[in-house]
Parts: C-alpha cells; structure tokens; sequence
C-alpha cells in the first residue's frame, strides 16, 4: 500500500496535468474559433457592402443611359441642323453643356474604382454615386 500511494499520487499529478493542458488548449481553440468568427464577419460586412456599392453604380449607370437615349433626339437633330456652336442660341448651348455634362458623368462612373488594391470598398465610389445621384437629380427637375 506504501508503494502504491506515490504511483497513485504521480499519477494523479499525470493526471491533472494533462487536463491542464487540454483545458489550455481548448481554450486557445476557442480563442481561435472566435477570431475566425469576427473575421468571418467582417469578410461579410464587406461583401455585402461591396454589393450595395455595385448596384448603386449600376443603377445610376441605367439612369444616365434612360436620360442620354430620352435626349439623344433632340441632340442629334440639333448637331445635323447645325454643327457650328458658335451660331447656337443659348438654349441650344445649355442642351449641348447637358449632354456633355452627361458623357462625362457617365466616364466618372463607369472610371471610378469600386474597390482599392487590398480589395477594400473605396470612400471615392460612395461619393462619386452621391454626385452623380444628385447630378441626375437635378436634370430630373429640369426636364
């Protein structure tokens, strides 16, 4: 009985110090479990508003699409009765200044990166949806 009691007291040390051990690495794997979990997330905050971003430009994009076709007419009509700018009346010169303003709204767009080298939504598309938002907005309430 002497003798037994050290191996059973060695092995109850052996014991306790692998649950220890197990405890600690249970716990690291939890630690990283929930690591992964916050990143995971955030991969799909991103995503999400990755999306968003990308149906706001589509959608501004049709909207200057369905306005440059209503006034492609108009302009057409005015550029073969006339291609020098110089004889246009002021009307004439606002339609061609809409029309360009138009062009180069749609060349800010369709320019304008969604996303920056590391794949990260950019501050610059947001605004550039803003103004181009507001841009066509306000030719919205001219016509």
């Amino acid at each position: 009985m002497i003798v037994a009691a050290p191996a059973v007291l060695s092995l109850a040390a052996i014991v306790e110090w692998q649950g220890r051990a197990a405890r600690r690495g249970q716990r690291e794997m939890a630690q990283d479990l929930e690591r992964a979990e916050t990143e995971m997330s955030a991969a799909e905050d991103a995503a999400s508003a990755l999306y968003a971003r990308s149906k706001d430009i589509r959608r501004v994009l049709r909207d200057l699409r369905f306005i440059l076709v209503r006034r492609l007419p108009s302009f057409t009509a005015l550029t073969e009765a006339c291609d020098d700018f110089t004889r246009y009346d002021s009307r004439q010169r606002a339609e061609v200044a809409t029309m360009v303003d138009l062009a180069g709204l749609a060349v800010m767009v369709m320019s304008c990166p969604i996303t920056d080298a590391d794949g990260q939504l950019t501050e610059e598309s947001g605004l550039v949806v803003a103004d181009a938002e507001a841009r066509l907005r306000v030719l919205d309430t001219e016509a």
